[in-house]
């Protein structure tokens, strides 16, 4: 068990942590880069646009993630899944959606769920611990709300106990807010999911 993901609302940590544990377990550092799909397509992290175009941003952005990660081959630490691109296009949902839109929703977080499984061993999901001071490429972002946030840590949360989710889940909760702590949980996580996949060698 070698290939993980870090999924989380927006600035919950997921790019440090994510880099603690490339660093620490000699891990490859595979950056989702994101947001390189909305400047392909003339967009930004805050600007609103119609829901059709967000879909077929979204639709790209996994196949985005698909392209890293072949390439990526094994033994690496991701900053975003699959997950996060299933939960940010519900998140930009309106109420009112037409038959075509909402099937190609379903389409794509299907295809969020398979490659979940078919690239990740384990899935981390970070909770809303803390708010992290402004970044110099924050303009390159989306916005800090707290709200959205939670919006969008309870769509993760929803997507991980659906049925459909079969990649293997561990959480570090908003309660564990400093870094250390978060480093010595991922740690831990990590350690564990080894030592078992180690062991289910040794058993087969």
């Amino acid at each position: 068990m070698n290939r993980f993901g870090i999924s989380g609302a927006h600035k919950s940590g997921k790019t440090t942590l994510a880099k603690h544990v490339a660093s620490k377990w000699r891990m490859k550092y595979v950056d989702m880069r994101l947001s390189e799909v909305l400047r392909a397509f003339g967009a930004s992290p805050n600007e609103i646009i119609p829901f059709a175009d967000r879909l077929n941003i979204q639709q790209n952005m996994v196949k985005h993630c698909i392209n890293l990660l072949d390439e990526a081959d094994t033994n690496y630490i991701t900053d975003r899944t699959f997950i996060d691109v299933a939960a940010y296009t519900l998140s930009y949902m309106p109420h009112a959606v037409s038959d075509i839109e909402s099937e190609t929703v379903k389409l794509i977080i299907n295809q969020c769920y398979q490659a979940q499984y078919a690239f990740f061993d384990k899935l981390i999901v970070v909770g809303n611990g803390f708010e992290p001071p402004k970044a110099p490429d924050a303009h390159e972002k989306a916005a800090y709300s707290w709200a959205w946030n939670f919006q969008l840590q309870a769509i993760i949360k929803g997507l991980v106990l659906n049925g459909n989710m079969k990649c293997p889940v561990s959480f570090i909760g908003d309660q564990i807010s400093g870094l250390a702590a978060r480093n010595d949980k991922i740690d831990t996580i990590i350690a564990e999911a080894q030592r078992d996949a180690a062991l289910e060698r040794l058993i087969h």
